[in-house]
This record gives C-alpha cells, sequence and structure tokens, in this order.
C-alpha cells in the first residue's frame, strides 16, 4: 500500500510515515495513532468489533497467542463506548449563534450571503429581538454543561454594534456564577472604534477576521461596496487589537481557484505581517473563476506539507487547522460541524432559527422561530453526516464535511462533494502527521 493512502475502506485506516519518517497508523475508530507493526496493522484492519473471536483465531496462526491477547485487550480498551442518547423532544442548548446584522460594508465576489443580506428582509437584529432569543435559549440551557459559546456572525456583526453591546451585558448578567462562557466574533476587520476594542478585550473574545492572502488577492476577492479595497483596513485593525493586548485573533484565508498557487506564498506573507494564527477555508462557489479544481488540490498538497513543516519549526506561528486536529487528537475527540449539533441555537435577524449559518435565507432549512415560543424536536437535527462514504472514511472523526457546500455542489446535504473532501483529507492527514512528530519529539 502507498504511504499516505487508506489501507482499507471497510477499516478506516491510514498508514503514514511522521516528519522523521517513522512509520504510524491511524486508526479512526479509536481515534488513535498507532507506531506501525505488522500484528497491530492485522488487528486494526481485522473486524475486532463484530468477528472478535474469529478474528483472534485467524492472528493465532501467524503471531504467538499472547502478543495477540495483549493487543487485542489493549485495542478493545480504546475503542468508544456508544452512549444512548437522551429520549427527550426538548432541546437542550450550550451554545448560542447570533446573526445579528445581515448588512455588509463588502461585497466579497464568493460570498454564500447574497453580499451579506441572505436574501432576508431584516437588515438588523433589534435589541428587543436579542433579548428574546437570549431568554429563549438561557430557558434551554444546559446548567451542567462545561462552558456556554456565543457566537455573533452576520453579515458585518459589527454594524450592529448596539445589540452586541447589550447582549454582551445582558449574558454576563445572566450567566456570572452559573457557566463560564466564551465569545466569538467572525468580521471582515474594517469596522473599529475604541467600544469595540473596550467589549472585545473585556470580554476575552475568540475573533476571526477574513483575510484573503496579499493586498492584490484580498482586494479582488473583499472589496467594499464602493468597489475599493479592503486589505489595508483589515490589517491595521489587527494591528490596533494587538496594540490593545488583543492576541485571540485568526486571520481566515478562503482559498479560491486564483490563489490556490500561492496559498503558502500568502500565508508566510500574513505570518510576517505579525499575524500569527491563519486557518484555511475552501471557497463554496460554483463559478469557474472561483471554484477549486482537482488540479488545484494536487498543487495545494506540497504548499500545505511545507506550511506544516514551518509550523512545526517556529513555535509562534499556527495553523489553526492543524491545531485543532491536534486538540481533538490529543483528547480523542471528534470534531463536530454545528449542523450536527443538537446543542447550538442559531437565530437569524427576525428570529428565525437554523442548523446552519451558510443555510440561512434558505426557507427549506428554517426549522422553527423563537417567537413561536415551542422547543425544536431533537428528530429536527441529524447527529452525523448520513451516508456510506463519511462513514468508511479514514478521516471521518476529524472531518466535519459540509450540507452547504454538498447542497451547493450535489443538492444534496448528505452526498459529500469530492473535491472539499479531497482538500479536507489533505489538511487533517498533514495534521496528524505534525500531531505525530510533535508528540513523539516531546516538541510544543
Amino acid at each position: 500500500m502507498v504511504i499516505g493512502e487508506n489501507i482499507s475502506s471497510d477499516n478506516c485506516i491510514l498508514k503514514f510515515q511522521d516528519y522523521e519518517d517513522n512509520l504510524y497508523l491511524y486508526d479512526s475508530k479509536s481515534n488513535c495513532i498507532f507506531k506501525y507493526s505488522d500484528i497491530v496493522e492485522d488487528i486494526l484492519t481485522s473486524n475486532i468489533v463484530r468477528e472478535k473471536d474469529l478474528v483472534s483465531e485467524q492472528l493465532r496462526k501467524k503471531y504467538p497467542a499472547a502478543d495477540i491477547d495483549k493487543q487485542m485487550e489493549a485495542y478493545s480498551k480504546l475503542l468508544p463506548n456508544r452512549k444512548s442518547r437522551e429520549n427527550s423532544n426538548r432541546a437542550v442548548f450550550d451554545s448560542l449563534w447570533l446573526n445579528v446584522s445581515h448588512k455588509c460594508n463588502l461585497r466579497c465576489v464568493y460570498c454564500y450571503g447574497g453580499d451579506g443580506t441572505y436574501g432576508t428582509h431584516k437588515p438588523l437584529m433589534s435589541i428587543d429581538d436579542a433579548k428574546q432569543t437570549i431568554d429563549y435559549w438561557y430557558q434551554r440551557l444546559d446548567k451542567s454543561a462545561e462552558e456556554a459559546t456565543i457566537t455573533f456572525f452576520g453579515g458585518e456583526p459589527t454594524i450592529n454594534k448596539t445589540v452586541i453591546a447589550f447582549s454582551l451585558g445582558y449574558l454576563n448578567d445572566l450567566l456570572y456564577g452559573k457557566i463560564p462562557v466564551k465569545y466569538k466574533i467572525t468580521t471582515n476587520g474594517t469596522i473599529m472604534d475604541e467600544e469595540l476594542l473596550k467589549l472585545l478585550k473585556n470580554n476575552n473574545f475568540s475573533i476571526t477576521v477574513s483575510i484573503d492572502g496579499d493586498e492584490e488577492n484580498h482586494n479582488k476577492n473583499r472589496p467594499f461596496s464602493n468597489g475599493d479595497g479592503s486589505f489595508r483596513k483589515a490589517i491595521d485593525t489587527i494591528l490596533l487589537m494587538q496594540e490593545n493586548n488583543i492576541y485571540n485573533i485568526t486571520a481566515r484565508l478562503t482559498i479560491v481557484h486564483k490563489n490556490a498557487r500561492h496559498l503558502e506564498d500568502n500565508v508566510k506573507m500574513l505570518w510576517g505581517l505579525g499575524i500569527k494564527s491563519i486557518a484555511l477555508n475552501m471557497v463554496a462557489s460554483l463559478e469557474d473563476e472561483y471554484k477549486i479544481t482537482n488540479d488545484d488540490i494536487k498543487c495545494l498538497r506540497d504548499q500545505i506539507h511545507n506550511l506544516a513543516l514551518e509550523m512545526y519549526n517556529h513555535k509562534n506561528i499556527s495553523i489553526y487547522n492543524f491545531k485543532l486536529y491536534g486538540y481533538l487528537l490529543y483528547n480523542r475527540m471528534n470534531n463536530n460541524c454545528l449542523f450536527y449539533s443538537d446543542k447550538n441555537l442559531l437565530v437569524e435577524t427576525n428570529g428565525d432559527v437554523y442548523r446552519c449559518h451558510r443555510l440561512v435565507g434558505n426557507h427549506e432549512f428554517v426549522i422553527g422561530n423563537i417567537y413561536e415560543n415551542s422547543d425544536f424536536l431533537k428528530e429536527k437535527y441529524s447527529t452525523e453526516a448520513n451516508n456510506e462514504k463519511c462513514r468508511s472514511c479514514w478521516a471521518n472523526k476529524l472531518c466535519t464535511s459540509c450540507p452547504q457546500i454538498n447542497y451547493l455542489y450535489n443538492n444534496n446535504l448528505d452526498e459529500p462533494y469530492d473535491v472539499y473532501c479531497d482538500f479536507n483529507k489533505l489538511l487533517i492527514e498533514e495534521g496528524i502527521k505534525l500531531y505525530t512528530t510533535v508528540q513523539t519529539q516531546k516538541k510544543e
């Protein structure tokens, strides 16, 4: 078998080399990485879950019985126990997503939100809307959750600074002393003033700023509504936040066909400007000018590998995607898309509830409205991708798929788009290699 390819689609195993040329196996069933040996490979590629006795009998023909028993017992303990889900029709949440603005001052060429309006008719969430939404969520909050997560989104959310400020004050009063809270915001970085700086800093926000690489590429992709480029303003805002001791900032770089061949240069340029964390995102567009192709995926492979090596060799820079995979692997956790979560309440400006922010505006995907004051049945939430291709893929524990991308390209939420799968597997495989090398070398 070729290093870096799936050993068996039935067993979801990836065979790979770390950066020191050591050979490992990643097993998605247990979400664990194993030092390679023939016996470990044979155990991982067998149907130990369903046919333990038969597998043991077959392996005993090749290996000493004591070795088989030891390895199989150890592996069996790593397999997750499937917990039955609560049989309750009442929604219980631990995260809240507020689309506070359906207005935007940019006109990004690939915007899935229709210039930030999502085709909806209420541009801004009001204070009353925000209070009603927060009350609805708080009444159904899982008070035993380790943490509550609140995300402000748009459009451009900072256009509605008044509602952000109100929501923060109201939420802090409700949650103080009850449950820790993490605040997040995604912004184009072109609107910033002293009040916003204070809100972001005092509430310890995790901030994502959209920047598409160098000034030329960014300005082509993300111009202001008058056609002017937004790069310099976004960079200045990031540097201003850092000057004010706000450091939990990630730049999200959307990869399009035009800039795919320059990804490595663009990331290094952003690192050089002092932006230490970069998240890589593949564009969702049907236009040939922007859509990522199979040839683009091929040219991204070496660039993504080189960026991982840069991160390995320099502690103060990172690719967010790789850090996420390392966190998930270290804690043996699955990646989680909000679309497949029944713990998140996502509400847009008029109170409509959706499962995914990228599907806002498409009424086919409205699952309720907070003004109806009714619980959303858990049956309306699917908790995993409903297709065999994902279930049989070695990356299924670390990949979230993307229902909106599936729907855009295949007109089916559950049918994976091959190019997006290949893009994710590039990132995940490199993330696994990086994590394994770091853990082996005891290097932070």
